[in-house]
């Protein structure tokens, strides 16, 4: 689980910062027009929130797999799969597309809730206080990097006036420079790679 925490939250942290950039960058060309761009970067930062999660689920259904129990996983994901159709309803009306894939994200952090609770009820999960030290160091690197990408990111106007060689060079400079901030900024806060051995 501390793995996907260190993966997952500079993930979705760029992945929301820099939505329009890639958007733009990946598919503005020929009928994609530049009013796509904002639509198209909103739902991708609602899929986004739930990037985490998505991983979570991933990780947590093994452990219940490796007890033999398959059946405890289907019926959390049963409950996530209806509290998504139900979120679709109450989402799609004032927020249209994005509202569905919000309404995706939050079904699965239902069912990795759902998870994670039952292995702490089985008392096969517990957070321990070294966790909360490394969620903590995790956030400040986390949000210095997000700083880095604030800084040196420009307007959507100004990628939409670049070319396809500046904007690829832009985009990789701020996903290098971003990688760089979140590694340095970890290794200062005190993250070693013994603290993902336990």
């Amino acid at each position: 689980m501390r793995c996907i925490w260190l993966i997952a939250m500079p993930a979705t942290i760029a992945l929301i910062a820099l939505a329009q950039p890639l958007v733009i960058t990946l598919y503005q060309r020929g009928e994609f027009t530049p009013e796509s761009v904002l639509p198209t970067a909103q739902a991708l930062q609602a899929y986004a929130l739930g990037l985490l999660a998505f991983m979570a689920v991933k990780v947590l259904a093994s452990a219940y797999f490796s007890r033999q129990d398959t059946s405890t996983p289907v019926r959390y994901g049963i409950i996530a799969m209806i509290s998504n159709m139900l979120m679709n309803i109450v989402l799609i009306f004032p927020l249209a597309h994005v509202g569905l894939a919000l309404a995706t994200a939050f079904s699965s952090w239902v069912n990795a809730g759902l998870l994670l609770f039952g292995l702490m009820k089985l008392q096969l999960f517990s957070f321990q206080r070294s966790f909360w030290i490394l969620l903590a160091r995790l956030l400040i690197a986390n949000g210095l990097m997000l700083g880095f990408l604030w800084y040196f990111s420009s307007p959507a106007a100004q990628w939409l006036q670049w070319d396809s060689l500046e904007r690829t060079l832009n985009l990789a400079f701020l996903c290098v420079g971003g990688f760089l901030t979140y590694v340095l900024a970890s290794f200062a806060a005190g993250i070693r790679i013994a603290d993902f051995r336990q």
